[in-house]
């Protein structure tokens, strides 16, 4: 049965990773009043349905919106700095420009979509849009990257000569063309939760999505082609898919050439560049500790459902952990 576990999720099992991580049980217990590290609950097969997998939620919160914070997000010409747009019912409309969030809005819930009818997957138990935090990679020390469930941000990625590359060091702080001489980045660090060993945030880029791709799917993936990137929606891969492809337009905050930036678009399931003048969403990382210790066992589940899951998939029920 589908456990209410404060909108953080479950997983079933099956799909094959091998990371050289140890399984469940194998390792000499580090339990600290119920918590042990990830390495000790981490099923890199797929063969514990108890284990933790990738695509599984977590209790981390990166806290709420206050309308100071959001004053303070000043990006874009280092002449003409643009303010985000505090307003949850509107997309921001300048090029540079964060929004779709308000004041008293959760970093770990969602901004305004970009379509409404492309409204990010659900969570079956409230038919709500997905929020909270998934885990997205878990690296060989131990360390923890999570993914923003849903988007928590909104990005206008205006049409200029460089803006391709203006785009990208706004929201990455990767320069191209001496960009840090005329434009101010985004600081992410409202999203670290240092209480929860947060260490860093950014946002989820082409490379790094190649990366995870390569990783768990496929050895030099390029998620461009179409291909490589739908896999998530074949066996044995689905239970990826709502992770990658929340049923949501999001920028993969890297230039694609002077004037273009990457994104994901549901409709024909694939990476694509060319959107200009418009504000997508933003899939945001965090970065935990080695530190970081997870419940020893999961405090629930989560089924997901929707979105392009019901074409290829079906609902897929996912594990959550608490974290300490």
């Amino acid at each position: 049965q589908d456990i209410d576990c404060v909108n953080y999720a479950s997983y079933g099992g099956g799909i094959e990773v091998n990371l050289g991580i140890a399984k469940p049980g194998s390792t000499t217990s580090e339990s600290d009043d119920g918590y042990v590290s990830v390495n000790e609950i981490f099923d890199a097969d797929g063969t514990n349905s108890e284990g933790l997998h990738i695509g599984d939620f977590v209790n981390y919160t990166a806290g709420t919106w206050t309308s100071e914070e959001i004053a303070a997000i000043q990006v874009g010409p280092t002449t003409a700095l643009v303010s985000a747009n505090n307003d949850n019912e509107t997309l921001p409309t300048q090029a540079h420009q964060f929004g779709g969030f308000k004041a008293g809005d959760s970093r770990d819930g969602n901004a305004t979509p970009y379509e409404a009818s492309y409204n990010y997957v659900k969570d079956k138990s409230t038919g709500e849009a997905i929020t909270g935090w998934r885990v997205f990679d878990i690296e060989e020390d131990g360390s923890v990257i999570l993914i923003s469930a849903g988007n928590p941000e909104d990005y206008y990625h205006g049409y200029g000569t460089n803006y391709g590359y203006v785009s990208e060091y706004i929201l990455t702080g990767q320069e191209t063309n001496n960009e840090s001489s005329a434009y101010q980045k985004r600081n992410w660090s409202n999203y670290i939760n240092t209480s929860q060993k947060a260490e860093s945030a950014t946002v989820l880029t082409k490379s790094r999505l190649d990366n995870w791709y390569s990783k768990y799917i496929e050895t030099g993936a390029d998620t461009l082609d179409e291909s490589t990137f739908q896999k998530i929606y074949q066996a044995p891969y689905t239970k990826y898919q709502n992770m990658v492809e929340n049923y949501s337009f999001y920028w993969l905050s890297e230039a694609r050439g002077n004037y273009d930036v990457y994104d994901v678009g549901p409709y024909n399931r694939f990476v694509f560049y060319g959107g200009r003048d418009r504000a997508l969403g933003l899939r945001v990382l965090v970065s935990l500790s080695s530190e970081v210790k997870f419940t020893a066992e999961k405090t629930g589940t989560k089924t997901i459902t929707g979105g392009n899951m019901d074409t290829y998939g079906g609902d897929q029920t996912y594990n959550c952990w608490g974290i300490q």
